[in-house]
């Protein structure tokens, strides 16, 4: 897994949501930080609970912003989200019924390459798609 960081050129030209995404990119961090030193293991569930609940309320402030502008590609967008949240549910899911640390550690591996791939994919092209529709409102 390479280590994505936050760079401007992630950056969608609305300083909240460039907030936001920089706190997700945060939370990838803690993550890979734990598969890299192989330590707080026991620290999975909460930075992925505190993951979801950020992802739900990102996901619901970048719905808002898309439907005041008139988004024609909102609900496109919108299953989207709800693809990834769904992944997310289903690692926490998975954690949590997993006892072994080795396996934690490869689901969690597992989810980072997921998480990877989602923040440079979602906010590379499909978040910036939106920015002209709510930069105009």
């Amino acid at each position: 897994m390479d280590e994505v960081k936050w760079s401007e050129s992630f950056a969608v030209g609305n300083a909240q949501l460039d907030e936001q995404h920089r706190r997700l990119f945060g939370l990838f961090h803690s993550l890979v930080d734990i598969l890299s030193h192989r330590e707080d293991v026991s620290r999975l569930n909460e930075i992925l609970i505190e993951l979801k609940r950020y992802v739900i309320s990102h996901f619901s402030f970048e719905e808002q912003l898309m439907r005041n502008g008139d988004y024609p590609k909102l609900e496109e967008h919108q299953t989207e989200h709800d693809r990834i949240a769904g992944r997310l549910k289903e690692f926490t899911e998975l954690l949590h019924v997993t006892a072994s640390e080795e396996e934690r550690l490869r689901i969690a591996s597992e989810l980072g390459r997921f998480l990877e791939n989602w923040l440079r994919e979602h906010v590379m092209a499909k978040d910036r798609d939106y920015v002209p529709h709510i930069q105009a409102h």
